[in-house]
């Protein structure tokens, strides 16, 4: 049985929904409920250029996200991950006892010179 898979109704977003779902993620959503908020107070109190400027940030920054996720995820795919490893690289928890290359050589990560 295939589940039914529609676009996100977050405006910008290429992320798909499952099911009944109207958004691909409870973030997209949480957005598109701000942008709502956003949109009443503009029909209420005239423009606020700050927050309607903030509130498209978000959104924007959100869908960049959301593309670099979707093509991390298909570099990672395209090299041979299986799907089940990325899924369990997403749920697993955060290995904290890998350090970063710098700080396994003993070094510190220097500030750049400005």
């Amino acid at each position: 049985m295939t589940r039914q898979r529609n676009r996100c109704a977050l405006p910008g977003c290429s992320g798909t929904a499952s099911g009944d779902h109207t958004h691909c993620s409870a973030l997209c959503r949480f957005v598109e409920i701000e942008m709502d908020v956003v949109d009443k107070m503009t029909a209420t109190i005239g423009e606020v250029p700050e927050i309607q400027i903030a509130v498209k940030s978000l959104a924007d920054a959100l869908a960049a996200y959301r593309a670099e996720f979707h093509r991390v995820k298909k570099a990672a795919l395209d090299v041979g991950m299986t799907p089940a490893a990325w899924r369990a690289l997403l749920r697993g928890p955060a290995n904290t006892s890998v350090k970063p290359p710098s700080e396994a050589n003993g070094e510190r990560l220097k500030a750049p010179p400005a």
